[in-house]
């Protein structure tokens, strides 16, 4: 009896103690779940607030481009050049006045021994204007094509277009180079035509219209062209009046642009350093600056 007693007694301990035991491991388990669920919310928080601080500089980037518009002078143009250096660079010095092309009369100051002069003041003012907009176009990582079909400009302009991180053409055009530029190219896939043509002279080597500008316009990619007194100025969206001959006169230009187009870059690295891991709304100063 004392028996049967003993084994009833240790039935009642078993049932009470297997509850407390079982409750203990599900107790473990939802602490091992809580601690790897808090290790888990700080991780996907950061990569929102990463997510988050990127929208935020690409706003902040855009605005800034959206600002620079709202300038004169955003990059400061005009203490690039002065009316002293064009002249010294004879970029005053036109054609004959026989050779004129009707359409550049308004930019002229006169005729002096049969030859044409530029007025100055014309060529500062579009020279500006050619520059700023190059410059915004590189400071929104635009493609510029730098183009010249004089040989003995051709190193010049090459050396012009590698020191800005741009693209050049100074050998002879190969018509349907942009029009027709994926047969051209052999390109597969997608083909990007650049955002700006600049010429340092609108002419070929036989005084006919650049096959290069003629194309530009189809495609209605803007021109910056440095326009002498024998070419049409209708066709260039920035015409600047100056010499397209003189060495001098090219290598002035060369140097310009060269100049402004990095000018664009460097504010464009500018403004990313300064929104690029920020979290706060930039104030007007800044976006001014």
């Amino acid at each position: 009896m004392r028996v049967g007693m003993t084994l009833g007694l240790l039935r009642v301990l078993r049932s009470s103690f297997c509850p407390v035991r079982s409750s203990n491991v599900v107790w473990s388990h939802a602490l091992h779940l809580a601690s790897t669920q808090a290790q888990q919310k700080p991780a996907e928080h950061n990569a929102e607030n990463q997510e988050g601080s990127q929208g935020h500089s690409t706003e902040h980037l855009q605005r800034a481009m959206t600002a620079s518009l709202k300038h004169d002078d955003y990059f400061r143009i005009s203490e690039l050049f002065t009316l002293k250096q064009l002249f010294e660079a004879r970029v005053h010095l036109g054609h004959k006045s026989t050779c004129r092309n009707r359409f550049m009369k308004p930019y002229l100051f006169g005729s002096r021994l049969g030859q044409d002069i530029i007025d100055l003041e014309y060529t500062a003012k579009l020279l500006r204007t050619a520059l700023s907009f190059t410059a915004h176009v590189t400071f929104r990582k635009g493609c510029v094509l730098f183009v010249t079909a004089s040989r003995q400009h051709g190193h010049m302009v090459e050396l012009a277009a590698k020191a800005c991180g741009q693209y050049a053409c100074a050998r002879p055009w190969q018509g349907g180079l942009l029009t027709n530029a994926e047969v051209q190219l052999n390109a597969e896939g997608t083909l990007s035509l650049p955002s700006l043509l600049i010429f340092f002279g609108t002419l070929n080597n036989v005084f006919e219209l650049h096959t290069a500008l003629s194309e530009a316009v189809q495609l209605c990619i803007p021109v910056v062209g440095i326009v002498d007194t024998n070419c049409d100025p209708s066709l260039v969206t920035y015409p600047v009046p100056a010499n397209d001959d003189s060495h001098s006169s090219i290598s002035l230009f060369c140097d310009l642009f060269c100049q402004a187009a990095n000018r664009g870059k460097a504010r464009r690295k500018q403004l990313q350093a300064v929104f690029g891991g920020s979290q706060t709304h930039p104030s007007t100063s800044e976006l001014n600056a």
